[in-house]
């Protein structure tokens, strides 16, 4: 016992030396920016964005899907206040990206585990929550795993590059998220919203390069909109009852042509296999929709619609199946 205490005492004395001097001299570990971001070599470059309720998405497989559907699966917080019941392709797609966008107009993040969500500040999180309690911003912020949040970068392909939303881009990015499903030296690009990405056609791989520069506002009223936060009306009013019972192919039209309950959820086509529209039933009142630009609506039934090339086939993905990691 006198032997081991011995021992322990001057364990204690080295260790107290030794603390001294570390904290007179520091050791400075510089961590240095991995080779594939020099811009002379390419990285991944997929992309991932907001899914919302009651509109088109795609699943990890590249195949369309409608965020539509019987109201079945609640949306819980972690004292068990149901925040909302959606439809069990928008509660899916909620769990795997851990954040969705509610017909209410509510942005959630997953809170603990996969079955408890939070509303997010409107205020603080406009677009969404990055990996650091730091908000997101539409085709600035990308989610990287082997920089550190702030990093700002050039990526080549991106500089001049004409947006979706009408603007152009000047190719300055920025670290704002983090991923679980990908590796290093890959990018995970923010769009907003899933109507952007088969227009945008944006390589597998690019080049990018960590430097100081500004990023810019991409944000459009109409983008304000669609996160249901204000901005330019884009949504549509009440269509008439016999538009409604008209544009609805190989299936039955709405009870008694009317919005409600009975047929909440409820999509049709407005030109089945030609247009890119459809009408949904959301809170007694029938909503503009759309497919995407170079898609047609297709239609088997009132409440089974998807998006495709006229033919019967759903779109496939013409790039990576976007990263579903995030927060």
């Amino acid at each position: 016992m006198k032997f081991t205490s011995a021992i322990t005492s001057m364990v204690l004395v080295l260790v107290a030396y030794l603390s001294q001097g570390s904290q007179a001299s520091p050791i400075n570990v510089k961590r240095t920016t991995p080779s594939c971001y020099n811009n002379s070599s390419k990285i991944i470059f997929t992309q991932y964005w907001i899914p919302k309720q009651g509109t088109i998405d795609m699943n990890n497989n590249g195949d369309i899907l409608s965020l539509t559907g019987p109201l079945t699966n609640a949306i819980n917080t972690t004292s068990g206040h149901v925040i909302a019941t959606v439809d069990k392709n928008t509660y899916a797609k909620c769990q795997m990206e851990g954040t969705c966008l509610l017909l209410n107009g509510d942005l959630i993040n997953l809170d603990q585990g996969k079955n408890t969500f939070l509303i997010l500040d409107p205020k603080k999180f406009p677009y969404g929550e990055g990996g650091w309690d730091n908000p997101l911003y539409p085709f600035v912020s990308v989610a990287s795993n082997d920089l550190p949040q702030g990093t700002t970068f050039e990526v080549e392909e991106l500089v001049n590059f004409k947006l979706p939303n009408g603007m152009t881009h000047n190719g300055c990015v920025r670290v704002d998220d983090q991923g679980w499903s990908f590796g290093n030296c890959q990018f995970d690009f923010f769009i907003l919203e899933y109507s952007f990405y088969p227009n945008l056609n944006l390589p597998d791989n690019v080049h990018a390069q960590v430097k100081s520069c500004q990023p810019l506002n991409y944000v459009t009223n109409e983008m304000i909109q669609w996160m249901n936060r204000g901005g330019h009306t884009t949504t549509a009013n009440t269509i008439s009852t016999a538009t409604k019972t008209k544009s609805i192919a190989n299936g039955s039209s709405p009870k008694a042509g009317q919005c409600g309950d009975s047929n909440a959820g409820q999509s049709m086509c407005l030109s089945p296999g030609s247009g890119t529209s459809f009408q949904q039933c959301t809170n007694g009142s029938w909503l503009d929709r759309n497919c995407g630009p170079g898609t047609v609506c297709l239609q088997s039934d009132a409440n089974a619609i998807s998006c495709g090339f006229g033919t019967g086939n759903a779109i496939k993905g013409g790039h990576k199946p976007k990263s579903d990691h995030h927060n």
